[in-house]
């Protein structure tokens, strides 16, 4: 590959025909999952469009309610000592007055694990293939 090169100075044109051309690199998936961001309803319509929510239960959580799989996934940390009750009501609490989910947020690998998706289901969630 060559490119031109123009010299403002001189107004001179040459060819440099050593030049190779190097894309940027592709962002990391940690990257990508580090940008993901979806309003509250954003990220309930994607839930709901993957089947992950009933439409009864994304309209409730759309208007701030905790799906029941949540509540059970918080109890099962509490049960397991892996968090405390006073954790778990702050999660619910969190939850209930989002108005942007994060992929990387914390609640994500809460309800990911109580729902057993995969990190590419999550990642699709939120446009990352």
């Amino acid at each position: 590959m060559m490119r031109k090169i123009y010299n403002v100075e001189t107004g001179e044109t040459t060819i440099d025909e050593s030049y190779v051309f190097v894309p940027d690199p592709a962002p990391s998936i940690e990257t990508l999952r580090s940008k993901a961001v979806l309003s509250r309803s954003q990220f309930i319509q994607a839930v709901s469009a993957a089947a992950i929510l009933t439409k009864a239960l994304a309209i409730d959580a759309a208007a701030g309610g905790i799906p029941t799989f949540f509540i059970a996934a918080l109890d099962g940390l509490v049960a397991a000592q892996a968090m405390t009750q006073a954790e778990a009501d702050q999660a619910e609490i969190l939850w209930a007055g989002l108005t942007q989910v994060e992929r990387n947020h914390p609640l994500i690998p809460i309800a990911q694990g109580a729902l057993g998706l995969s990190d590419a289901q999550v990642d699709a969630l939120f446009g990352i293939a």
